[in-house]
């Protein structure tokens, strides 16, 4: 009823992911003519905000955006990634949040709004940050490399997240290649949402280079320290956890169950609340 958004308006999925004053900004840029139609616009996005505290309706709100917009509503698809990660209020599925997390990350606008971003970084960088160069490899879910993927050579701060790096590179391929899922390494070393470019600095060449791995599904297999049939026998499409039997700082069994970054689980989950670092390679933690 107050008109058509002009071309490159956040949707209203966009506008509820948007903090107070992003959302602000969103409302006052989309054309509305009058004051009170704003007003009335933001007040109307935070009572949809309460209704969307149920979880049930979240979920189907967000589908029907993302259906409505025949999957060009990236926002209303990485909230369904985001709901199928946390699994708040439904069942928690790594994997369909994946899946939707490919989807809206090959949106074009999206891939166009972080290249662009990345453009910015890498206008901010100084002379004494360092250049990177990633080489990248797609693996299919039988281990057979699909693609090789090369980014130019990029100059940026050290605290830029990797994944801001990759993912606008690399989502459009994984769709390309029909892929649902995913996982993405630089040998062993899980590239998270929260890794930074500092935090691959051991991997990187004098050239700057980086390799790094990509995998359709999750490729973690573990490997206990010791076990009775001797180490695991080698295997190229899999990324091996190291699981310490004892945890290192206190010596008794060790009970931590989540993946580090680094693949080492060393000591128990009481003694990783303690510690900043990895107490095998110093990795820091996230």
């Amino acid at each position: 009823k107050l008109g058509e958004s002009p071309p490159g308006a956040a949707s209203m999925a966009g506008l509820l992911r948007m903090d107070k004053d992003e959302r602000k900004k969103a409302v006052d840029s989309m054309g509305l003519k009058k004051v009170s139609h704003r007003s009335r616009l933001r007040k109307r996005l935070e009572q949809i905000k309460k209704i969307l505290e149920n979880p049930e309706k979240a979920l189907s709100f967000y589908k029907q955006a993302a259906e409505d917009s025949k999957g060009l509503d990236y926002a209303a698809l990485l909230m369904l990634s985001d709901i199928y990660a946390t699994g708040k209020g439904i069942s928690k599925d790594e994997k369909k949040s994946h899946s939707f997390e490919i989807q809206a990350k090959s949106v074009p606008a999206w891939v166009t709004l972080n290249l662009n971003l990345l453009d910015e970084t890498e206008k901010s960088a100084d002379k004494g940050d360092a250049e990177w160069k990633f080489i990248i490899k797609l693996y299919n879910s039988k281990g057979s490399e699909e693609k090789k993927v090369e980014l130019k050579q990029l100059r940026l701060p050290e605290t830029t997240k990797v994944r801001n790096i990759l993912d606008p590179h690399l989502m459009p391929q994984f769709k390309a290649l029909g892929w649902k899922d995913y996982s993405i390494w630089s040998d062993n070393e899980a590239i998270l949402s929260t890794l930074e470019l500092r935090d691959l600095s051991y991997s990187r060449n004098s050239e700057g280079r980086v390799e790094i791995q990509c995998f359709e599904g999750e490729k973690v297999s573990i490997k206990s320290e010791a076990s009775e049939n001797g180490p695991a026998e080698s295997n190229s499409s899999k990324i091996q956890l190291q699981k310490f039997e004892e945890c290192v700082v206190c010596l008794e069994e060790n009970d931590f169950k989540q993946y580090l970054a680094c693949l080492h689980a060393a000591c128990c989950a009481d003694c990783w609340k303690l510690l900043d670092k990895c107490p095998i390679c110093n990795k820091r933690k996230m």
